[in-house]
């Protein structure tokens, strides 16, 4: 089940962050107004790296093995590293359209960093995977500007609490109703600029 939460988790993000990035910046009232959802662009072709390891608490490899093939299924072109030594490969990352990490914690060099750093600033999509995005390389400030957050911790571990669905006739969650959960919180620090 925990498994399922976080992949239903990481796809809803994806989703969401897709959504919000779209231009189109009318505000839709969907009590008066049909909210109209524009089909997700085709991925057939598009050149997908997906990069796991790090922390094995998080599934690193079953996380990349599972969404690579669902990836695939839809046409995308998909390289897979178990190592940030991909990262050095600056001509690989300039030809990639998206970068999907999921290394929970673990060490990355500057010329790694360098690279990541610069396939990003120069429009290469970066994605992740619950802790392999967010808690990925703690101890490196440039990756933690990168990605507006760094994962702090879980304030009192497995806890009990509601999760209130404000908006039940939006499509992304059309049918959820609240429910309760126990399962971890997050305490991430966030740029205030993000």
């Amino acid at each position: 089940m925990n498994r399922y939460f976080r992949l239903l988790i990481f796809l809803v993000s994806f989703i969401l962050c897709y959504a919000c990035s779209l231009e189109n910046k009318q505000e839709l009232n969907t009590k008066e107004a049909a909210l109209e959802v524009p089909a997700l662009p085709s991925l057939e072709g598009k050149k997908i790296l997906m990069v796991y390891g790090g922390w094995p608490g998080h599934k690193p490899k079953e996380f990349t093995d599972k969404i690579s093939r669902l990836l695939a299924d839809q046409g995308a072109d998909i390289i897979l590293s178990d190592t940030v030594g991909i990262y050095s490969d600056s001509m690989l990352l300039a030809s990639m359209d998206l970068i999907i990490q999921s290394i929970t914690m673990d060490q990355i060099s500057g010329a790694q960093m360098k690279g990541l750093v610069t396939a990003v600033k120069n429009g290469v999509g970066f994605a992740g995977a619950h802790g392999g995005f967010g808690d990925a390389f703690r101890e490196n400030t440039e990756y933690q500007y990168m990605t507006g957050a760094q994962f702090v911790a879980h304030p009192g571990g497995q806890v009990e609490f509601l999760v209130n669905v404000k908006n039940e006739e939006h499509p992304i969650i059309n049918g959820i109703k609240d429910f309760d959960i126990k399962t971890e919180q997050y305490y991430l620090h966030v740029d205030p600029n993000v």
